[in-house]
């Protein structure tokens, strides 16, 4: 493999340093995470991303030498790129997943640079996307081999609605704790338009009374007029 010359490290650390700036901030505001970056190690980025409670420390590594970037996750048994079968990942993501990579900067570059390609700023947040969705499938096939034994948590992934949302865990037995199986559902929308009035027919709570002002208070026209008459008299 041919060395990096100086020149090229200092040109590829700006270039990703300006992209990966892009890359977060549009990563923020639509995958909800946390990350760190610093400028010192621009091709080093650690997303935190609320998982079940707990927070999934995903490392994302950019390569000097160009292309996708390596991940490095904080789940040993996570290896979304194997073939024939063994990948948590659909067919369909996975030739996503692989296609993202290979073409990785390919469609946009740098302004300034020669030769050197950069991601745009979608597609480390399609690529994380992707790898979450296989996260949920790796999290329920461990969910599903410790539930051979267990009937209730078998009762639990039948009835378990499977979305975008939904988020579950196998937390194995560590430190005198037993193991845990961990879930996140989404809370849907609670329409309480009819509330009031369901609670005011049943007896809950009272209608409204009318005001003082409605009975001719002295904000009124007729307590006005009667105010008039008695300065009269």
């Amino acid at each position: 493999m041919p060395q990096e010359t100086p020149t090229a490290w200092a040109t590829h650390y700006r270039d990703t340093a300006m992209l990966t700036r892009e890359q977060i901030a549009h990563l923020r505001s639509h995958l909800p995470c946390s990350t760190s970056y610093s400028s010192d190690q621009p091709s080093h980025l650690v997303v935190k991303v609320p998982w079940c409670s707990r927070t999934l420390e995903w490392q994302v590594l950019s390569s000097i030498s160009g292309g996708g970037p390596d991940i490095v996750f904080d789940d040993s048994g996570f290896r979304p790129l194997l073939s024939y079968g063994g990948s948590p990942l659909s067919e369909s993501d996975l030739s996503q997943v692989k296609t993202l990579l290979l073409q990785w900067g390919s469609t946009t570059s740098v302004e300034g640079s020669q030769n050197a390609p950069s991601p745009t700023k979608h597609q480390l947040l399609q690529l994380l996307t992707l790898l979450l969705r296989g996260y949920r499938s790796h999290q329920h096939a461990r969910l599903s081999a410790a539930g051979s034994s267990h009937t209730r948590l078998q009762f639990e992934l039948s009835t378990l609605p499977i979305t975008q949302q939904t988020e579950m865990m196998y937390v194995e037995a560590r430190d005198g704790e037993p193991a845990k199986a961990c879930f996140g559902l989404p809370i849907e929308p609670l329409d309480t338009s009819r509330l009031t009035h369901l609670l005011t027919t049943s007896g809950v709570l009272t209608a409204p009374q009318a005001g003082p002002a409605s009975q001719g208070g002295p904000g009124t026209q007729q307590g006005q007029q009667e105010q008039q008459q008695q300065q009269q008299q």
